[in-house]
C-alpha cells in the first residue's frame, strides 16, 4: 500500500493493486475566491498541483468524501473522464449525475469493489450551529484480504464514533483530515491539533497521515505548527506530516 498526499485533501492510495484518487480539486492556485470571513483573504487553492492532470485523472477509480468545492472542484469535473468509477456518499449522488458521470457506485454503509469493501463511516463537520450547515460528510474504512485497513477521515472534528472506528476497524493508517479550518466566528470545522492529540491517543499500532493543510485560506492549522505539537507530546513517531507530492509505503 502506497499513499500519496497532492494537496489539501486530494490524494492518491494505492491499496489493493488499485489506485484511488481520493477528492480531486484540481484548480490552478489563486483562481478561486476565497472562503468568506476568515482573516486571511488570499484565493484559492494557495499552492499549485505538484503532479500533473494526467498522472491524476490515470486512477482506477475516485473516491468522494463530500463535493464541497475544496474537495471537488469545477477543474475536476471537467478533467475527469466520465466513465471513470465513482464512489461517494448518498448525498452526492445526484450532484454527479447532474455532470454526467456514468457509473457512480453510491455508498450507504458497505460497498465492495475491485476486492476492495469500502466503508461509511461518520462525520462530523463542525460544532453547533455552524457545523449543522455544513452539510453531510464522510468518512470511509477500506479493507481488503491483502491490505491493513485503512481509515480515511473524511471532514471532521474529533466526536465520540471516531474513538469506536478506531476500536473496531484498527486501522494501520489514518487518513486525517486536518488543518482546522474555521470563520472568523466559532470552533473548527476540520481537525485541530487537539483533536489530532486526541486520536493519537487511541492509536495502537497506526500512523496518523495529517493532510488537508496550507492550501485552502479558511485552515489555520499549520504543518509547522503541528511539527512543534506532535514533537512536545512525544508523537513524531507515529505522526507523518507529508509535503505535497510526498508519498509513503506501508508493509
Amino acid at each position: 500500500m502506497k499513499i500519496q498526499l497532492i494537496r489539501h485533501a486530494t490524494h492518491l492510495i494505492y491499496y489493493n493493486g488499485k489506485k484511488i484518487l481520493v477528492d480531486p480539486m484540481f484548480s490552478q492556485a489563486n483562481t478561486l475566491a476565497p472562503i468568506k470571513n476568515v482573516p486571511n483573504h488570499t484565493l484559492n487553492p494557495l499552492v499549485p498541483l505538484p503532479l500533473s492532470l494526467e498522472s491524476l485523472t490515470d486512477c482506477d477509480m475516485i473516491l468522494l468524501t463530500h463535493t464541497h468545492r475544496d474537495h471537488f472542484d469545477e477543474a475536476a469535473i471537467l478533467a475527469l473522464p466520465k466513465d471513470k468509477p465513482m464512489l461517494c456518499q448518498t448525498e452526492d449522488v445526484k450532484k454527479l449525475r447532474s455532470h454526467n458521470f456514468t457509473k457512480i457506485h453510491e455508498i450507504k454503509e458497505t460497498f465492495s469493489f475491485e476486492g476492495i469493501e469500502f466503508i461509511r463511516t461518520k462525520a462530523k463537520h463542525g460544532h453547533g450551529a455552524i457545523g449543522a450547515t455544513m452539510g453531510p460528510s464522510s468518512g470511509f474504512i477500506l479493507k481488503s484480504a491483502n491490505e491493513p485497513a485503512v481509515y480515511i477521515t473524511g471532514d471532521t472534528v474529533f466526536f465520540p464514533c471516531i474513538s469506536e472506528i478506531i476500536t473496531l476497524h484498527q486501522p494501520k493508517v489514518i487518513v486525517g483530515y486536518c488543518g482546522e479550518a474555521k470563520f472568523s466566528l466559532g470552533r473548527a470545522i476540520t481537525l485541530s491539533t487537539n483533536d489530532i492529540m486526541k486520536i493519537c491517543k487511541l492509536m495502537t499500532n497506526s500512523i496518523f497521515c495529517a493532510i488537508h493543510m496550507e492550501a485552502w485560506n479558511h485552515c489555520r492549522l499549520t504543518r509547522e505548527d503541528l511539527k512543534k505539537a506532535v514533537l512536545n507530546e512525544g508523537y513524531q513517531e507515529f505522526i507523518w506530516i507529508p509535503e505535497n507530492g510526498d508519498f509513503r509505503v506501508f508493509d
